[in-house]
C-alpha cells in the first residue's frame, strides 16, 4: 500500500498546495535538508541563477585572475605579501625597482661584469696587462694576473690609455689566441709568456703596426716570444702606413699561408725602420713569402727559413734589406729578387737553395744593388743556376765570398751571372764625402786619371789647389807635414804627444802662446822668462855604530839619525807650486871619529806625493855618482846641473843615501854628515 503523507491543507482546484506538505522522502525547496543516494537532474541546477560545475568540468576563469600557468598580460600594480620565486628568466622591458635581487652570477653590460656593492673599482697602477682566451668565467677584467683580458683588444684599449715614452706597457700573452690587431699607439710591447722559442704561444691572425701621427721618438713598436701563424691571402705582420715608426722583432717564429707573407713592410717614411732578432720564417703553400719590403729599410738577423716559395722574398722599390748571421734555405727558383733599384744586403750568411736550376740572389732592374760579404752561396750544379745573376746595370759588390765547388767545378766568375756588374770590394775606391767622418789611407794609383777632378777622395795622393774650409776641423791619424808657410790662427797642443820642428822658424807677432805643460828643450825643461832658481839647504849627522847596508834620510834643518828607508815620515819638506829639481850639491865630510866606509856612498832624491807623514819604503831618484867617503876632517863635494826632475805643486820631498859600514872599523857614535844645496825651479 503506497506511503501515505499528510498535509495541513486540501488541495486547491489547480493541485498547488498553499500550507506545508510533510514527507519524509521529499527533497523541500527550503530548509536543511540531509539527501542520500543518486540524484538524476534532468536541468544543471543553478544557485542564485548561476549553473553548478559538474563533477570533471573545467571552469571558465574570468580574465581578471591570475592563472599559474598559460600567457598572460596583468596590469596594476601588485604587491606579493610573500615574496615573488621565477623559476626561469625575468625580463623587465621598461623600468623596475627592486628592493633585493639574489642572483647566483655576477650581471653584465656588453660582456663587462658590473660592479656589485662593496666592490672596490680596480685602477690599473703599473704597466702589465695579461692576457687570456682560455678564461671562461665570469669576472671584471682589468689586466692584472688573477683577472687578465680575455682579447688583445681588451688588453690594447686599457694599455693605450697609459702608455707613453716614459711609460711603455706590455701585454703578456698568457695562452694561444685567434685574433687580428692594430697597433697605432706607440710604447706598447706584446709579449708571449713562454721561455721555450721553439713552441711559443701562437696568435692566429695578423698585427698591423700603422702609427696614426707623430714622431718615431713617439712610435716605438715591439714584439717578442710569439709565433704568428697568418691565415690564407693575409700576413704575419704589416708594418704599414706613412707616419715615422720603428718596429722590433725578437725570437719570433712567422708562418705564412697560401697567399700570404710572413714579414711585410711598405711603410713609406723615409725614417721608419724595421728590426729583427732571431726570427724563424715559414712560408707554406703556394704563392707564399717570406719577407716583402715594399718601401723602407729593414734589418734581420740571425734568422732561418724553410721554403718551397718560387721567391722566397721580395726588395722593391728603391728599399733596403740587410740581412746579417742567418741561414736562408730555399727550393725555389729563386731566394731574393732584388727590383727596382731595390739593395739586397747579405753579411755572415749562409744561403742555400737546392732546387734545380736555381739562383740565390737575382737582380731583376738595373741599378738592382746586392752587396754580398763574408757569406756562402750554394746552388745545384747546372749552367742555368748562378749564385748571384741579374741584367745590365745591375750590381755586385762583394767580399770573401764563398760558392759551394759543385761536380762542374766552376769558378767563383762562373757563379755569377755575366751582365751583373761586379766589384770586389777591396779595388772599390770610395770617395770624399763633404759631411761625415772618415778615415783616409793608402796610396792608390790611378792608370786612366781620376774621372772626377774636382773631388777630393779618401785614399791616394792628389794635388788640392784652393782655399779649402773645413767646418768641423781637420783630424790627421799620421803625420802632418808643411813644406811652405802656414798661419794658424790657434794651435791646441794638448793632445798631441809630440811635436817635432826640424829646421824651422817660428816668428810669433803681437800674439801669445798658451802652454798648459812647460816645454821642454832635449828633455830639459825650458826655463820661463823672469824666473830664479831657489835653493834648500838639506842637512844630516850620522849617530849611528850599526855595520851594514844603511839608508838614512834628512830633511831641510840639520837631522840626527834614525836610520832605515821606510823610518821617514819627518824628514821631508812641501813644494808649493810645479816645478823641476835643477841641480844640487852635495857635500859630505867625516870627523875624527867618523867609521870608515867599505865602499861608497850614493845619493837619492824622493818624492812622496802628497802623502806628508806615512811611511814610504820604495826607492827614489838616484842623483850623485857613487861618492867614497874621505880620509878625516876632509870634506868632499859632488855638484851636478843636469837633473830636470818634474815636481807637482804640493808634493812632499827630501833626499837619502845609502851606505854600507865594515863592523870591525871605527864604529864610533858619531863623525859623518851630509849637506845638500837643492836648486828648484
Amino acid at each position: 500500500m503506497a506511503q501515505r503523507f499528510k498535509a495541513k491543507t486540501l488541495l486547491s482546484n489547480s493541485g498547488v498546495f498553499n500550507n506545508e506538505v510533510i514527507a519524509p522522502n521529499l527533497i523541500y525547496h527550503t530548509g536543511d535538508q540531509t539527501i542520500n543516494g543518486i540524484k538524476a537532474f534532468i536541468s544543471r541546477p543553478t544557485v542564485n541563477g548561476t549553473g553548478i560545475l559538474l563533477s570533471g568540468e573545467a571552469g571558465i576563469v574570468p580574465s581578471t585572475v591570475v592563472q599559474t600557468s598559460g600567457t598572460q598580460i596583468i596590469s596594476g600594480a601588485k604587491t606579493f605579501t610573500t615574496g615573488v620565486v621565477i623559476s626561469g628568466n625575468l625580463q623587465v622591458s621598461g623600468t623596475g625597482i627592486f628592493n633585493a635581487i639574489a642572483l647566483t652570477n655576477r650581471p653584465t653590460v656588453n660582456g663587462t661584469g658590473v660592479l656589485l656593492s662593496g666592490d672596490i673599482p680596480y685602477v690599473q697602477t703599473n704597466s702589465y696587462f695579461y692576457v687570456d682566451a682560455t678564461r671562461t668565467d665570469s669576472y671584471i677584467e682589468n689586466g692584472n694576473i688573477l683577472y687578465p683580458y680575455k682579447t688583445l683588444s681588451g688588453a690594447y684599449n686599457a694599455a693605450k690609455n697609459i702608455a707613453y715614452f716614459h711609460n711603455p706597457t706590455y701585454i703578456t700573452l698568457l695562452s694561444p689566441i685567434a685574433e687580428n690587431l692594430t697597433i697605432d699607439k706607440g710604447y706598447i710591447n706584446l709579449v708571449g709568456n713562454n721561455t721555450n722559442k721553439n713552441d711559443p704561444i701562437r696568435i692566429t691572425g695578423s698585427l698591423v703596426f700603422a702609427a696614426t701621427g707623430g714622431t718615431a721618438t713617439d712610435n716605438n713598436f715591439s714584439i717578442a716570444g710569439l709565433g704568428i701563424t697568418a691565415t690564407s691571402n693575409n700576413k704575419c705582420i704589416l708594418f704599414s702606413g706613412n707616419n715615422p715608426q720603428r718596429l722590433f722583432i725578437q725570437d719570433c717564429w712567422l708562418i705564412a699561408k697560401d697567399n700570404g707573407t710572413c714579414l711585410y713592410s711598405n711603410n713609406t717614411n723615409t725614417t721608419s725602420r724595421l728590426q729583427g732578432d732571431i726570427l724563424k720564417l715559414s712560408p707554406e703553400g703556394v704563392n707564399t713569402t717570406a719577407i716583402d719590403i715594399v718601401s723602407g729599410t729593414s734589418s734581420i738577423s740571425f734568422a732561418e727559413t724553410s721554403s718551397s716559395a718560387s721567391v722566397l722574398a721580395y726588395v722593391r722599390n728603391n728599399s733596403t734589406l740587410n740581412i746579417s748571421n742567418s741561414q736562408i734555405e730555399t727550393t725555389g727558383a729563386k731566394a731574393f729578387q732584388v727590383e727596382n733599384a731595390a739593395r739586397l744586403t747579405l753579411l755572415n750568411s749562409v744561403l742555400t737553395n737546392t732546387a734545380y736550376p736555381s739562383t740565390g740572389i737575382f737582380l731583376k732592374d738595373p741599378s738592382s744593388t746586392a752587396v754580398v760579404v763574408g757569406s756562402a752561396i750554394s746552388v745545384p750544379a747546372n749552367a742555368s743556376s748562378y749564385a748571384i745573376n741579374g741584367v745590365a746595370y745591375s750590381y755586385l759588390f762583394y767580399k770573401n765570398l764563398y760558392f759551394s765547388i759543385d761536380a762542374a767545378g766552376q769558378s767563383t766568375e762562373s757563379k755569377i751571372g755575366n751582365n751583373v756588374n761586379k766589384n770586389l770590394i777591396n779595388s772599390y775606391d770610395p770617395v770624399v764625402y763633404s759631411i761625415g767622418n772618415q778615415t783616409i789611407s793608402g796610396i792608390k794609383t790611378f792608370v786612366t786619371g781620376i774621372v772626377a777632378p774636382n773631388l777630393v777622395y779618401n785614399t791616394g795622393d792628389q794635388t788640392i789647389s784652393g782655399v779649402k774650409t773645413f767646418a768641423t776641423g781637420v783630424v790627421v791619424s799620421g803625420n802632418l807635414q808643411v813644406s811652405g808657410s802656414g798661419i794658424f790662427n790657434s794651435v791646441d797642443l794638448n793632445n798631441v804627444d809630440t811635436l817635432s820642428l826640424s829646421g824651422v822658424d817660428i816668428s810669433i807677432t803681437n800674439g801669445n802662446v798658451a802652454l798648459t805643460n812647460r816645454p821642454t828643450v832635449n828633455g830639459t825643461g825650458v826655463l820661463l822668462s823672469g824666473s830664479a832658481p831657489f835653493v834648500m839647504n838639506f842637512g844630516h849627522a850620522r849617530n849611528d855604530t850599526t855595520a851594514g847596508s844603511q839608508y838614512y834620510y834628512f830633511g831641510p834643518q840639520m837631522d840626527i839619525d834614525p836610520a832605515g828607508i821606510g823610518s821617514n815620515e819627518r824628514r821631508r819638506v812641501q813644494i808649493l807650486q810645479d816645478c823641476f829639481l835643477r841641480k844640487i850639491v852635495w857635500t859630505s865630510f867625516a870627523k875624527a871619529n867618523a867609521p870608515t866606509p867599505s865602499n861608497a856612498m850614493t845619493g837619492y832624491f824622493k818624492n812622496f806625493g802628497n802623502n806628508a807623514l806615512t811611511d814610504d819604503p820604495s826607492s827614489g831618484i838616484q842623483v850623485t855618482s857613487a861618492i867614497n867617503i874621505p880620509s878625516t876632517n876632509t870634506m868632499y863635494s859632488n855638484s851636478t846641473g843636469t837633473l830636470n826632475i818634474p815636481i807637482t805643486g804640493g808634493n812632499y820631498v827630501s833626499f837619502y843615501y845609502k851606505s854600507n859600514f865594515n863592523a870591525g872599523s871605527n864604529n864610533q857614535a858619531s863623525g859623518l854628515g851630509v849637506n845638500v844645496y837643492a836648486y828648484f825651479e
